[in-house]
């Protein structure tokens, strides 16, 4: 769980809407370096994984948040300390949060894109009851799920 996002994220009047993301869900991985190709290693060190900085101190952290007046899914990676985040241990309905759904398209007759996972979707509404599900509700489902399926 990400703690407070750091000001320099934010500091940027465009970049305002960054502070939301505190208290959301992450997923420390890999860094993609263009195009969603990841780098397993930092600058093909292979002593040095990919989702660590150079200098050790930030870890890469994808996030997701709720926007409730576009009704949509956003995205966001951040390069944030360790010490802001909190480790939880694994849960299947969180992780539904990560998966590879494609979170924007591009339009068809412009530059442009547009956000694909929005009101309307049926993947908007189960991401968006388990986002705001209080977490200990999402424990107690993990738990009843993995006891089933023993």
């Amino acid at each position: 769980m990400l703690g407070d996002i750091p000001e320099h994220n934010w500091s940027d009047k465009e970049f305002q809407s960054l502070k939301k993301y505190a208290g959301c869900y992450g997923l420390v991985t890999y860094h993609s370096f263009g195009d969603g190709v990841y780098e397993p290693y930092y600058n093909r060190n292979k002593d040095h994984p990919g989702w660590v900085s150079g200098d050790g101190k930030t870890v890469f952290v994808e996030s997701r948040t709720i926007d409730k007046e576009k009704k949509c899914v956003l995205s966001w990676g951040f390069w944030l300390p360790a010490s802001s985040l909190t480790l939880i241990p694994y849960n299947i309905l969180i992780m539904n949060i990560f998966v590879e759904y494609p979170w924007q398209m591009q339009e068809v007759d412009g530059p442009s894109d547009y956000l694909f996972i929005r009101d309307g979707i049926p993947e908007y509404e189960h991401i968006k009851r388990i986002m705001t599900a209080p977490y200990e509700k999402l424990v107690e489902a993990h738990n009843a799920a993995m006891s089933i399926l023993k």
